[in-house]
C-alpha cells in the first residue's frame, strides 16, 4: 500500500503525539533504506515491500505510548529493525538495543543507524539467550512465533522492575494462557493488555505486557 507523505505524517502523530517533521522524514528514509536493500537481504517478505510505511513502521510506533520516559529498550529478534529503529527515531529519549543472530541483518542495522545518525542505538549480533543480561526497562518481542520460547530466551534481559511487551493479536488470549507455567517459573504475570488500532490499515494490535506481580513490585 503506497502512502502519501501527508497521510503518513498524520498517522505517525496519531501514535506519537507531537512528532516533529524531521522525525517523520527520518522514518520515511528508514523505509527507503529497507526497501532498497530488501531484494539483496530479504529484510521483509515480498508481499510486504509495498507496506513498509503503512504497516511495519506504524506497527513499530504503536508501542511507543507504552514506554516510560527515558526507558532502556531491548528489541529481541530485531531483523530489519522493526520496531527498534522507528522507536529510536520517534522516541529519542529511549536507549535502544537491537539483538539479532543474523550477522547480515546486523550489518544492515548498523548501516541504517549510521545513515540516520542514531547515536544511542546499539546492535548485538548474537542469540538472545547467549547475551549477558542487558538489564532493560522494557524487552520487546514483535510477532514472535512462540511466546513461551521468547520468554525463556529473553526474560533475563529485563531489569528487576522491567517489563516484557509482546506484539500479539486480539486472538492471542488462549496462547498467552497456555504459557502460565512458563511465566510462573520466572515470577512473571500478565500485568496489562492494550489494543491499538493502527492508522491507515485499521489492523488491531494487541500488546501483552508481562512483569512481576504488583504485590512484589
Amino acid at each position: 500500500m503506497t502512502v502519501e507523505r501527508s497521510t503518513f505524517t498524520v498517522a505517525c502523530r496519531e501514535l506519537v503525539s507531537g512528532l516533529p517533521e524531521d522525525r517523520t522524514a527520518d522514518l520515511l528514509e528508514f523505509g527507503r533504506l529497507v526497501r532498497n536493500q530488501n531484494a539483496r537481504m530479504n529484510l521483509v517478505s515480498r508481499r510486504d515491500v509495498d507496506r513498509i510505511e503503512s504497516y511495519h513502521i506504524l506497527d513499530s510506533l504503536a508501542v511507543a505510548r507504552l514506554l516510560p520516559e527515558e526507558a532502556s529498550v531491548c528489541d529481541i529478534g530485531s531483523g530489519a529493525g522493526f520496531p527498534g529503529i522507528p522507536l529510536a527515531i520517534a522516541r529519542p529519549d529511549t536507549k535502544v538495543t537491537l539483538v539479532d543472530s543474523s550477522q547480515k541483518k546486523c550489518r544492515f542495522l548498523r548501516e541504517s543507524i549510521s545513515a540516520l545518525r542514531l547515536g544511542a542505538v546499539q546492535v548485538i549480533g548474537d542469540r538472545a539467550e547467549s547475551v549477558p543480561s542487558l538489564q532493560c526497562d522494557v524487552v520487546i518481542g514483535r510477532l514472535t512465533a512462540s511466546v513461551g520460547r521468547f520468554v525463556r530466551e529473553s526474560h533475563h534481559h529485563r531489569s528487576r522492575q522491567g517489563l516484557i511487551v509482546l506484539y500479539k493479536t486480539p486472538e492471542s488470549a488462549a496462547e498467552v494462557s497456555r504459557i502460565r507455567p512458563v511465566l510462573d517459573r520466572y515470577g512473571l504475570t500478565v500485568v496489562g493488555t492494550t489494543d491499538i488500532v493502527l492508522p491507515i490499515t485499521g489492523i488491531v494490535r494487541r500488546f501483552v505486557t508481562l512483569g512481576i506481580p504488583a504485590a512484589e513490585s
